[in-house]
């Protein structure tokens, strides 16, 4: 099996302005020498296929519950502590807005959700983000918030009971957040502090017979990851950590890289994988690499040929072809 490497997504900061960004000539040349295979709702369903798991679209919080043993029936959905920053006229995420909070920090703000929310509400830990088990979670039907990384943001009238109940929850727990202690010793730091819990990806859990069984292979990436981790315990499996570069990775393995939210990532993955990937192909040390960004696989062969008939393109240009 030709390894596969996922690009999750480029978050919309990043992706603001094509002249902001890099030109990445090894990332283009692999999509010049691709075939576009058929595009998925999302970057993880599309995984899910890849690995062999005919999935449909499966809710994220759905496939991290497998990770925790989520009794079926249960609604759930991923909860990520954020900073949003209201403006005159719209409140858009921060740029870095995704909040990496230290062990102590997570501890404390779950245990502080529990007092004050719980105890029929609890914040399940799940590495990076929390997984709320509860009726009303099913209607958390906000997207990843990886990918609204300095864009403004966008909600609908509430369209159910459920959904409702959430966002009446949501308002308290900013409420809640606002004269937290540990929001405060943040300021205090010059760090973001947590003025938003985003509730995503929600869903029930279904029967786990009823579950996708993905092909088990080594699957590498973050290991704080909910989903990831979530997906691996499909198959009994565990997520090995990110290689730091192309060489050490192995054979038939799959790599899930960091989303992406400036150039200087954009780079880092330029000369850290896909300039390594690229030689590879050429020097005849693989045949084929499966390369996924977003919802979108390609799957790249080198070939004289192919570089003859296809014409050079950026990168950014290649994807939205």
């Amino acid at each position: 099996m030709p390894p596969l490497l996922v690009i999750p997504a480029i978050s919309r900061h990043a992706a603001a302005g094509n002249d902001a960004l890099p030109t990445l000539p090894a990332l283009s040349e692999l999509l010049r020498l691709a075939d576009r295979d058929s595009a998925d709702t999302d970057w993880r369903n599309g995984l899910l296929r890849d690995l062999g798991a005919a999935a449909g679209n499966l809710p994220e919080a759905v496939v991290a519950a497998a990770a925790l043993q989520v009794p079926a029936g249960r609604g759930v959905c991923l909860v990520a502590p954020v900073h949003a920053v209201a403006g005159m006229h719209r409140v858009h995420l921060h740029a870095a807005g995704m909040l990496d909070l230290a062990d102590d920090e997570r501890a404390e703000l779950a245990a502080g959700f529990t007092a004050q929310f719980g105890p029929e509400l609890e914040l399940k830990g799940t590495g990076s983000q929390w997984l709320l088990d509860a009726d009303c979670a099913v209607a958390a039907d906000e997207t990843d918030p990886a990918g609204w990384l300095g864009a403004p943001l966008e909600r609908r009238p509430a369209s159910s009971p459920a959904q409702r109940l959430l966002r009446r929850l949501g308002a308290e727990v900013e409420m809640w957040l606002a004269d937290l202690p540990l929001n405060a010793r943040r300021r205090s730091r010059r760090q973001l502090p947590v003025n938003l819990l985003w509730m995503w990806g929600g869903g029930r859990v279904p029967a786990r017979d009823s579950m996708p069984a993905p092909a088990a292979t080594p699957l590498h990436g973050a290991t704080e990851d909910a989903w990831l981790a979530g997906c691996a315990a499909l198959w009994g499996g565990t997520v090995s950590p990110l290689p730091a570069d192309w060489p050490a990775a192995s054979a038939g393995s799959t790599v899930v890289l960091p989303t992406v939210q400036d150039g200087a990532q954009l780079l880092a993955l330029e000369s850290g994988w896909f300039a390594p990937a690229l030689a590879a192909l050429d020097a005849g040390r693989i045949e084929s690499l499966r390369l996924r960004v977003g919802p979108q696989l390609h799957r790249v062969r080198a070939g004289r040929l192919r570089r003859l008939l296809r014409r050079r393109r950026p990168w950014w240009q290649a994807l939205e072809a």
